[in-house]
């Protein structure tokens, strides 16, 4: 995996990879997005299932709304991330329990990652003349 990871930011000199408690965060080497730094009290996933709907009650949390407005972005809502498909029954899920305190977005993003065992969680910022967006989703 490493030598992958090496690849992609030798293809691309902007980015840097670094490891966060087992978690792959691909950044770029200016530094992490703002948004992304956004101090959050507390985040409980409650009784939330699975990383896609964990991600999405996670955009809608009045810290990263006003953070964003604060930043002059808006939420670019692309619809969830990719699902998974599983082969016959399954039994019922259990809740995530993504349960933390005085953290930051990305470490949100990377303990839903975490705990969730697989799958990629990707943050997008657009700017196009006076539009600025942000998308954050997630993919199994």
């Amino acid at each position: 995996m490493r030598e992958v990871l090496n690849s992609i930011t030798t293809g691309d000199p902007r980015y840097v990879w670094r490891m966060h408690r087992g978690v792959v965060n691909l950044e770029p080497v200016k530094g992490v997005p703002a948004l992304l730094r956004t101090h959050l009290k507390a985040y409980d996933s409650g009784d939330l299932t699975d990383a896609i709907s964990a991600v999405t009650f996670l955009n809608s949390l009045p810290e990263v709304t006003s953070a964003a407005a604060a930043l002059g972005l808006t939420h670019n809502a692309l619809g969830p991330g990719l699902g998974s498909m599983t082969q016959g029954p399954s039994s019922a899920p259990k809740p995530l329990g993504v349960r933390l305190r005085d953290v930051t977005l990305l470490d949100v993003l990377n303990a839903i990652a975490r705990t969730n065992e697989h799958g990629v969680w990707t943050y997008r910022e657009t700017h196009c003349g006076s539009v600025h967006q942000f998308n954050v989703s997630f993919a199994q």
